[in-house]
């Protein structure tokens, strides 16, 4: 089937998300933006404006999209780092250790459904989207639950073929709720997702669903 623009450019979104924020040089104060994020000029038409969700502490409550979680003590959060006509990243990032080439993070990418795409038919192509791109490697597919409702899992290892670009360990958690189709992204440096596992953790098993 033929899917919308704003699908397919939103899907690509996630992934371009993911990389830029993966290879971030930024600080470790919550109002610097990591200088190495961009978009290009890949997204197009006029910016749906997404309300700044309520910070407490490390958790996050944003009514707009639907959802509360809380991130890792010590991490930086930018709101609404990306936005299109159809969708918002929020973003969360472990500070970067001096010498590393990446900070490992979460990008949690609301879309608004618009239109009859199923959530099935969004995540078939996610796959196929996934799969296509040469560059991603090693690719598996796993289930898994977020706040208490099915997700599928998209696993794999991005291998820049740009010189001095560190390879990377991804995750994206494909699920629906009432106000988003969610793209969740964890990245950390290939070979040592295992160190931020628990981080990542905090911020999954916290992900709640709001009315």
């Amino acid at each position: 089937m033929r899917f919308g623009r704003s699908i397919v450019v939103l899907i690509a979104l996630a992934a371009i998300a993911g990389l830029g924020m993966a290879c971030s040089g930024g600080g470790s104060t919550r109002s610097a933006t990591p200088t190495a994020f961009s978009i290009g000029t890949q997204v197009t038409g006029a910016v749906t404006p997404f309300p700044t969700p309520q910070l407490t502490g490390n958790t996050i409550v944003s009514p707009s999209k639907g959802y509360s979680a809380t991130f890792p003590q010590g991490w930086n959060f930018h709101a609404n780092l990306v936005q299109t006509a159809d969708a918002s990243v929020d973003a969360f990032f472990q500070p970067l250790v001096p010498g590393a080439k990446v900070q490992p993070n979460i990008a949690a990418n609301c879309i608004v459904v618009r239109g009859n795409v199923s959530e099935q038919e969004r995540i078939d192509f996610q796959k196929t989207n996934t799969i296509q791109q040469g560059l991603n490697k090693d690719i598996q597919v796993s289930q898994t639950t977020i706040a208490g409702r099915n997700a599928t899992v998209l696993s794999y290892r991005f291998e820049s073929q740009t010189a001095g670009t560190p390879q990377l360990d991804k995750s994206d958690i494909l699920f629906d709720t009432p106000k988003c189709a969610w793209v969740i992204t964890t990245t950390a440096p290939a070979g040592e997702r295992d160190k931020s596992k628990a981080d990542f953790d905090i911020f999954l098993n916290s992900f709640k669903i709001l009315p």
